[in-house]
């Protein structure tokens, strides 16, 4: 599923992981090193009928190793959905079991996200559904712990998906009514390895370079999938792959003036894709993570708030970065 060479990927984010932002942090890796991408959260309705707000989370690039992150719970509309989404090349396809969102726990049937969980035997027949339909496209689920703490269910729902034919597992070590509440339980990548021989991704609260390889190496992990840890650093896969070549690099792992290019440049493609209103939605949105591991990062964020047009934004930005600011080692969760 992910590169033997680097089997590390990004999370997806709805409203970040769009193609700007994949691009961004694909351009920090070291040259010949590729990693995976999963899309934000696809409606398969969505691409069916042509609906616009699919702009930012369709579009591959070039050679980019893309996974299409599902959000449905119809096995008749996925598979549709799969058929013209692969016109454009992904790498294969995920069903999303795992968005915990309130509104996702108590939507009335179909269920999506993690409500899935609940349903063991409709995710069977989704994943039945697309590999008869498309047997050679990679096609995997990304889960949770469940709605609530349940590890008899939990291995139940992965012998099923895998019975099926899911093609790998990613699991956020937490149930949905953690939330955020409290840390993830890594320990659980050990109990749920026993039960699945598919390949196992570790994902939830992995925010540095080295967590991130210590943890694959003792779980014996297939991969590991970071979020909010690729936010608060977008260099943290560039750590990572250094690390993997025996070349650990110091920290912070984004020298400010990168850090700074990295922002304008997000800010001048986020707008001249798709308008100022877009691109200050998702400024915002990044920078309420990005700012956390910056001396001073609440201001920049402040100002982004304040900020009405491009202009504004590249000004917060430049005047920020004008006097040196430090990057912390590690932001808390």
């Amino acid at each position: 599923m992910l590169p033997e060479s680097f089997p590390y990927c990004f999370a997806p984010l709805d409203n970040l992981s769009n193609y700007v932002l994949r691009r961004l942090i694909a351009s920090t890796l070291p040259s010949g090193t590729q990693m995976a991408f999963f899309s934000p959260a696809i409606n398969p309705s969505s691409v069916i009928y042509k609906k616009i707000n699919i702009r930012e989370n369709l579009p591959v690039n070039p050679g980019e190793i893309l996974y299409y992150n599902l959000m449905h719970g119809n096995p008749d509309i996925i598979a549709a959905g799969m058929e013209k989404m692969l016109e454009l090349k992904p790498a294969g396809f995920n069903l999303n079991c795992g968005c915990s969102r309130s509104k996702i726990k108590k939507r009335d049937m179909p269920p999506v996200g993690v409500a899935l969980m609940e349903h063991p035997a409709l995710v069977a027949d989704i994943i039945k559904t697309a590999k008869k339909n498309f047997p050679d496209v990679h096609f995997s689920i990304k889960i949770r712990a469940g709605v609530k703490h349940n590890l008899a269910a939990l291995f139940d729902f992965c012998r099923q998906a895998e019975d099926a034919g899911a093609d790998a597992i990613i699991f956020h070590a937490r149930s949905a009514e953690d939330q955020f509440k409290r840390p993830a339980r890594h320990q659980l990548f050990s109990e749920l390895k026993k039960h699945v021989k598919v390949p196992l991704i570790g994902n939830g609260d992995i925010i540095n370079d080295e967590q991130a390889v210590l943890i694959k190496e003792k779980y014996e992990l297939g991969g590991i999938m970071i979020g909010r840890g690729a936010l608060f650093s977008p260099g943290i896969f560039r750590a990572i792959a250094c690390r993997l070549n025996g070349n650990p690099i110091p920290h912070p792992v984004m020298t400010q003036s990168e850090i700074k290019n990295f922002l304008l440049d997000f800010v001048n493609i986020m707008d001249n894709d798709f308008g100022t209103a877009v691109m200050l939605r998702r400024t915002r949105l990044l920078a309420r993570w990005l700012c956390k591991s910056l001396e001073f990062g609440l201001t920049l964020d402040g100002n982004f708030h304040k900020a009405k047009t491009l202009k504004d934004t590249i000004s917060f930005i430049n005047d920020f970065f004008e006097k040196p600011k430090r990057q912390y080692r590690e932001a808390s969760l």
